[in-house]
């Protein structure tokens, strides 16, 4: 048995205002409230602090398999657990690709035996992330993947894109759509406007996010089918995701922390330190501002942290050269 004194309990919908106690009897909360009787076992006294359910993280890249000298399934679910995750959704962007029931298998293994957060892999909408054939959705959804997305990339297709849509409908599985146009982004670096123009590097537009968004909405609409847009950064991003609910459609989304945290402008004060290169790229401080506007007013679904973790030999060079992705 544990008991948790002192606590402010934020229990899923609000935050209390006043402290209270917890009783832990294994794995299940026995009790809660006010000066709980305790006979025996361990005691904390958490002095005010929140105490919450476990975290769940919708998207984080843990490298595994193909990328380990980043991370691994060990690794990641350890230090997610560390940080107050309970569950971590992890993508499919690896080497190979989690398009089979094979590798599902594999990872779901191996979270199972890394004693930390647990571990849900999301599989491929497309045969090695590639945008042709359709992955084996059926049987990665049988063997544990919870989401289907070819994130890292779109799903380039948009007529693949509808018949996964459809798949995934009947499999109780939604797709996670990464929306970016990849011809506008091409060799981009920074948000299209102030400190483009002020880098001289080629700037990564809003529209490329807003294309494939509407895009999406468009094919959920005709395949009658859920879709979940990740790490929308934009203004104009989330406003489509709202009309989309109002209409009704069975739109989701997320952002990122550090979209919610930081913009574009940090990468002038910060010297074009690569630790502030992330895809999508920081926007304005009007973006973030309505960001938490989504937030607040329901469009956004999940807050991620898009976890993405490079060696430091990969991260310590130029702004232009290095990989995105904050950790």
């Amino acid at each position: 048995m544990i008991l948790l004194k002192n606590a402010l309990v934020f229990d899923g919908q609000a935050l209390g205002t006043e402290r209270e106690d917890i009783i832990i009897d294994g794995d299940r909360i026995a009790a809660r409230g006010r000066e709980l009787p305790f006979e025996e076992g361990e005691v904390f006294d958490l002095g005010g602090r929140i105490a919450c359910p476990g975290f769940i993280d919708l998207h984080a890249h843990f490298r595994d398999p193909g990328y380990e000298w980043r991370e691994d399934t060990e690794s990641g679910s350890r230090a997610a657990a560390a940080g107050g995750y309970a569950t971590v959704v992890t993508m499919p962007n690896t080497a190979p690709p989690v398009d089979n029931q094979a590798t599902v298998e594999y990872l779901m293994g191996r979270g199972k035996r890394a004693g930390g957060a647990r571990v849900l892999p999301a599989g491929c909408v497309s045969r090695g992330r590639k945008g042709e054939k359709l992955a084996e959705l059926g049987l990665m959804a049988e063997a544990g993947a919870v989401f289907f997305t070819d994130d890292g990339s779109p799903v380039s297709s948009s007529r693949l894109l509808k018949t996964a849509l459809m798949y995934s409908r009947d499999l109780g599985v939604r797709i996670m759509e990464h929306p970016e146009e990849s011809s506008l982004t091409e060799k981009s670096h920074v948000n299209e406007g102030a400190v483009s123009a002020l880098s001289g590097m080629k700037g990564w537009p809003v529209s490329a996010e807003l294309i494939h968004i509407e895009r999406g909405i468009a094919l959920c609409r005709e395949a009658k089918a859920p879709i979940h847009f990740t790490h929308v950064s934009s203004a104009l991003g989330v406003d489509a995701v709202r009309r989309a609910k109002r209409e009704g459609l069975p739109v989701t989304c997320d952002v990122t922390h550090c979209h919610l945290s930081l913009d574009e402008s940090l990468i002038l004060v910060g010297s074009f330190s690569s630790a502030y290169k992330v895809n999508p790229p920081l926007r304005t401080k009007e973006d973030v501002k309505a960001l938490w506007e989504a937030v607040a007013d329901g469009t956004v679904d999940a807050i991620i942290t898009d976890h993405a973790p490079y060696h430091l030999d990969e991260k310590d060079v130029p702004f232009q050269e290095a990989p995105a992705g904050i950790a």
